[in-house]
């Protein structure tokens, strides 16, 4: 269910033997806004993410995501890990995640329904099918609970507070299927056009209880293009 394996406390910079420091080239933003909307992503649009706290024993939790083609249908981008292992994750035309290096969504991770406002609550059901094959059947509740200011290796940050809970079904082939119930605190921030933090308890049936946390250690955003001017009447 993670979304950085993707993925995906002390603030550390950690050496990547595939991509340089982690050093944020990006700008800090904590203008407030109403709400927020759909992101428009652009080609080179990139965001490095690592988990919290920073492990530098194991850079192959780094992340670097790369935006690599724009569509009206979704947006590709290119994945790589701090040990330089390449893949690919997508979102569809509504801001949802399809696919990343360890899952497939069907017909999509339903965390997103822009344009978020604190208050909006929404939930949706989907199917994820992991690289072992097993498929988790999910139903979950996202509510926008606040906005904040949030620190982040990355800088400081207006963004969005959502948190959901839902339940997974496992179906493993030849086993029986198991339920369990998951609660996600996540932080949007427009400026940056992606979650900037996550914090993930999955709690499954008989085993200890599973934690994902990560948060943006860099990003960088590519230009906008200028609108050329017309040229003047004859």
């Amino acid at each position: 269910m993670k979304t950085f394996s993707q993925a995906t406390g002390p603030l550390v910079l950690v050496a990547l033997s595939a991509f340089g420091t982690t050093a944020a080239s990006g700008q800090s933003n904590i203008e407030p806004v109403s709400r927020a909307d759909k992101p428009v992503y652009r080609v080179g649009d990139n965001w490095t993410y690592g988990p919290i706290p920073p492990e530098p024993d194991a850079p192959e939790r780094v992340m670097r995501n790369s935006v690599i083609e724009v569509t009206p249908q979704q947006t590709r981008l290119s994945t790589l890990s701090g040990t330089g292992v390449a893949s690919e994750m997508d979102f569809d035309s509504t801001g949802n995640l399809t696919a990343d290096p360890e899952d497939r969504y069907q017909p999509a991770r339903g965390l997103m329904d822009f344009p978020l406002v604190v208050g909006k609550s929404y939930g949706t059901n989907y199917t994820n099918t992991l690289r072992s094959g097993d498929i988790l059947r999910i139903s979950n509740q996202v509510t926008v609970e606040a906005t904040e200011i949030v620190h982040v290796a990355a800088g400081d940050f207006f963004a969005f507070r959502l948190a959901e809970t839902g339940t997974a079904q496992r179906l493993s082939a030849g086993k029986p299927a198991t339920d369990y119930p998951f609660k996600t605190t996540l932080w949007y921030a427009p400026s940056v056009k992606r979650t900037i933090k996550w914090d993930e308890v999955e709690y499954p049936v008989g085993e200890p209880k599973v934690i994902h946390r990560w948060e943006l250690r860099s990003y960088n955003l590519a230009p906008v293009a200028p609108v050329s001017a017309s040229a003047p009447a004859p």
